[in-house]
Parts: C-alpha cells; structure tokens; sequence
C-alpha cells in the first residue's frame, strides 16, 4: 500500500478491524511515522474485539466512531482505506490491524483495489450506524486476537519485528534481540524444513534494524514460504524467537512460469517433498547431464520428513503415460560408462538406506498415525527406484531382497533393534477404528503385498522354476500376521497388480510375466 501510494501521502485513513495492537504500536511506530498529517478515522464496536480506545484520547489527528446495528451483528471485516483527492486505495482480507498481521508473524491473504473515494461512505452497508464516540467512554470487548502480537516487555526478549527479502537478494531484518547470550545468529527457515537455509550472526540490540547480504543460490533456494527466527546461544541452553514470516518482494506479483527450466524446478521441488517422480527425474539428469550428475543427485537428495498428515498419501495411482518420444531403455546413459555402474549402485543403496534411517525407522519408532502419509511417500519411493534398478541390472536379487523386506519389517513388526510402525501403532490407538481407516487411506495392504511379491519375484531368480508363493515364507506369514492384527484384509489382485505397476517402469514388459506369475501362486 505504501508502495502505491508513493511519496504522496493520504490525507485520510479509514481503519475497520476487531483487533489492535495492546499499546496500538502499528498505528504509532508505523502509521503515525509513515504520514504524521493523515487524519485517522477507526471504526469499531463496542464489546467485541479489544480496541485500547482510552490511548486514543491522547493523540491527535485521530477520530473513533462506534459501529451499530439492530439486531446486533458482531464486526468481523478488515479494511484499511486510504483517500487522497477523489480515490481511495484500499486493502480488504484477513489482516487485522495489527504489528502481527501486517509485519509478518501471521499469514495473511489481502486485496487491494482502487475505488472512488465516495464508494467508502457506503461499504459498511444498509443496517448499520457509524456514531462518533468519546475514546474515555468507549467500552472494549474481552476478546483475544487470533495471534497476540508479541513485543518485546523487559529484558531478556528475543523478537523478529518484520523480515523482507528484496529483489536484489538482500535480507531486512527489524528485531529485539536483548536475552543475555554469547552469540546471536538469525536465520531463514523454509515451510517444511527443520534446518535454516542459512544462518547469519547478528549483534544485540532494542528494535536493531540490519541488512544480511544473501549469496544467490540461497535466494533461489529459500523460494517458497520461510520464516526468519533468531537464536541466541548461552553456555549449553539455546534460546529461540518465535517465527516470523520472511515477505518475499520476488514473489509479492505471481507470473506463471514457462519453458523447461520452470518445469524442472517444480520436478525438483515435488520430489523433495513425497519423492513422486524420481526415477523418471534421474532418467532426465542421466540422458541431458551424464551419470556423474545421477550420483551427485541421489547423494545429496533428502526427501522431506513430516510428522504430520499431508492429502492424498500413499494412494495407488496409475503409472505416468509412457512418452513415445523417449525410449524405454535406460542403458544408453549408463553403458556409455560401465567403469561406474558399481558408483551408480553404490548411490541408489545409500540414498535407500539413508531415508530407511531419516524416515520410515523414526515415523516406526514415534507410531505416530498421522506421520503415515509422508512414511508411505518414501517407503513407495524406495521400492520404486530399487525394482526398477534391479530390472535393469543395476541392483543384484540379493540386495533387492534385502531392501524390501527391511521396508516391511519398518511398516510391519520391526525387530530386536528397531520398532515396526504399525506394532508401534497398535500400542499409540486405543481405537483400532483410527488406525485401521488410516491403513486403508493409504493402501497400505497393497503396498505392503506388492512389495512382498516383488522381493519374491527377486528371490526366483536364483530359483529359477520355484512358485513365488513357496518363496519368503516367513515373510509372508509375518505380512499376513500384521494385516490381521490392525484388523485388514488382504488387498484385491487387482490392487496388489496396481501398485506392482506403479514400481515397474512404465513400457517394462516384465509387467506381463509378473502378473502370470502372481496369476498361478
């Protein structure tokens, strides 16, 4: 709004919000500063919201009118008109007027729009009376913001007051930062991550306002919505602020991307969030960049852990159409360097083993249900690239057996050493009903049978002429033990064969011979 508005200020601002900052600091430290001859006209109700109107005896410039209606109608919209001539610019959504609504703690969705300055007079509507009210007599309601704004009281504060990342790849920050510390270092976290992209050290301070200078790859990096957070380290304890949402000047107007580079960043970003699409991603690297750049990938990706449930996990979904423009065999990337297969190999088995650890054994150990969509994400992920690998002759049987039967023991009972989720589950839901309906939600008996008859498909290739059934016999009893113990059937041949196709690549002849052989177990 600032920005449109220019260097001209409005002579006239109309603010209609139930909530307000306790000490009305947004309307002093910001408003006030921004346009010091504005008149200031806020429209609120009386015994709802928690309007401090007593502070507004003592400034100038400032008028409260109460807002009434028969039947009593409880004020909830925002809006922020600012008039100058014969227009008004004005900002209508969610924000309250608030430091937290409009400095960045909160998440806010708002519109701005140009009207005829005369269109304010009636936006209120029919019903409704706007009477000039004396700030000592009007009375507040005991209501609670959604979000306390949380300034800084005393010593010992540790507060980001506003962060904004500017187009020239530069941080500007405004924080509070006055707990006793031997160092203090603000950094970017983004939405779903654990760890900052990056770090910087900061000096302490009352409202301290600094410029961090971003390297460019971390402002690529940083791209969707992050907050800013401080940290202040004293001896052993580590203090740190409540998070504040990073306003990204880059992404403030949306231009729809275009061209391949925009559809790679987005490959990119939907496997580091549930790992869809990675075998076909490390296809696109091998045949545009080499095989260095498939290892230099899959050692360095980590897929996302989230503890909490996402939509549409794990479900069965067809495998994606085959592009007839592109061959089926991948050996032409790879056989041009053979020396390498085994480091190929090599980054496929710690990639898998590394998300085996990060992921499904921490979701095992935590039997945390809501967990369970990001656990089937990676636990389809890996038997995907490891089925795959081992039809192409990459991965030997053996390791392939290796692989998929530890994911089941994850899923299933674990061992001596390890929780298996569903076993961990079990003692987490005293209502069987939660998780049962969870499992199924995520077609859990599919995935777990497919990756069972996959490892056993694996094991025949040593006993060549051996029914797959009379293979992992164990296995199989440990598999039907779980499902019967969470109160689940078995999953439909038509299921098990859905996801067994999703493992496979698509075009795979071996589909057909797969199903023949599930057909005579």
């Amino acid at each position: 709004m600032c920005g449109e508005l220019g260097r001209k200020p409005p002579t006239r601002l109309v603010v209609v919000s139930p909530f307000y900052d306790p000490d009305l600091w947004l309307l002093d430290q910001v408003v006030r500063k921004k346009w010091p001859s504005c008149r200031i006209e806020i429209l609120a109700q009386q015994k709802t919201g928690n309007l401090p109107a007593r502070l507004l005896a003592e400034k100038s410039k400032v008028k409260l009118f109460d807002v009434r209606s028969k039947p009593m109608r409880r004020l909830h919209g925002k809006l922020i008109a600012a008039l100058r001539g014969n227009k008004a610019l004005c900002l209508v959504g969610s924000a309250n007027f608030t430091s937290a609504g409009f400095l960045g703690r909160n998440v806010e969705a708002c519109l701005g729009l140009s009207v005829d300055a005369k269109a304010i007079e009636g936006l209120l509507g029919s019903g409704l009376d706007i009477v000039p009210t004396d700030p000592k007599k009007f009375v507040a309601g005991k209501d609670v913001p959604p979000c306390r704004p949380l300034e800084p009281n005393g010593s010992g504060a540790l507060l980001v007051h506003e962060a904004v990342l500017d187009k020239n790849g530069r941080l500007r920050i405004d924080y509070t930062a006055t707990s006793p510390a031997d160092q203090i270092t603000a950094g970017i976290v983004r939405h779903g991550d654990e760890h900052p992209v990056f770090t910087r050290e900061v000096r302490p301070g009352a409202r301290v306002k600094a410029n961090l200078e971003v390297d460019s790859s971390k402002v690529l990096a940083i791209s969707r919505a992050a907050v800013c957070q401080l940290s202040a380290k004293k001896g052993a304890h580590t203090q740190i602020s409540p998070p504040c949402w990073v306003v990204q000047e880059e992404a403030l107007t949306f231009e729809s991307e275009e061209g391949a580079e925009a559809g790679t960043h987005r490959r990119e970003a939907e496997i580091r969030e549930t790992g869809a699409g990675l075998d076909e991603y490390v296809n696109h690297l091998g045949r545009t960049q080499g095989q260095e750049a498939v290892i230099d990938y899959l050692n360095s990706l980590s897929i996302q852990f989230k503890g909490k449930a996402q939509l549409g996990f794990g479900r069965v979904s067809p495998p994606r159409p085959r592009d007839p423009t592109r061959p089926d065999a991948l050996a032409e990337w790879y056989a041009s360097a053979s020396d390498r297969v085994d480091e190929l190999k090599d980054a496929i088995l710690d990639f898998v083993e590394r998300h085996q650890k990060r992921i499904l054994r921490r979701h095992a150990s935590g039997g945390d249900v809501n967990g369970l969509g990001n656990f089937m994400d990676v636990f389809s992920t890996i038997n995907t690239l490891i089925v795959r690998y081992f039809r192409r002759g990459v991965i030997p049987w053996p390791r392939v057996v290796s692989v998929l039967t530890a994911n089941i023991e994850y899923l299933t009972w674990g061992n001596e050493d390890v929780w298996g989720y569903m076993d961990r589950m079990l003692e987490e839901q005293a209502d069987r009903s939660v998780l049962e309906r969870a499992l199924r939600q995520g077609d859990v008996p599919a995935h777990l049978e497919a990756t069972l008859f996959a490892a056993q498909m694996a094991r025949r290739q040593e006993k060549k002429g051996r029914s797959s059934r009379r293979l992992l016999l164990s296995w199989q009893q440990s598999v039907s033990l779980a499902l019967k113990a969470v109160g689940l059937r078995s999953a439909s041949k038509a299921q098990i064969l859905a996801v067994v196709g999703m493992y496979l690549q698509p075009g795979d002849k071996g589909l057909a011979k797969w199903s023949r052989a599930y057909s005579l177990r």
